[in-house]
């Protein structure tokens, strides 16, 4: 589960429209953390991260709970 701002994303099946990349590049977005410090947080190179903001999916799974600390999300 990923939290942002109290609201709770599930990802259970259900269609979000924002998927877990969306809410990564914006919260990166807000908190001016470039690509190669989140990248490094969540122990992935720029090139999956970038996947992964594009596509919401990646096959090496990073540190979320690193990468939310780094750019204001709760992970829990």
């Amino acid at each position: 589960m990923l939290a942002v701002a109290g609201l709770a994303l599930y990802r259970s099946g259900v269609n979000l429209e924002d998927h877990t990349g969306d809410i990564i590049r914006k919260a990166r977005a807000m908190t001016n953390v470039s690509t190669a410090a989140a990248a490094r947080a969540a122990g992935i190179s720029e090139a999956e991260l970038s996947a992964l903001e594009a596509s919401g999916e990646i096959g090496k799974r990073p540190d979320f709970a690193a990468l939310a600390r780094l750019v204001g999300l709760q992970w829990l």
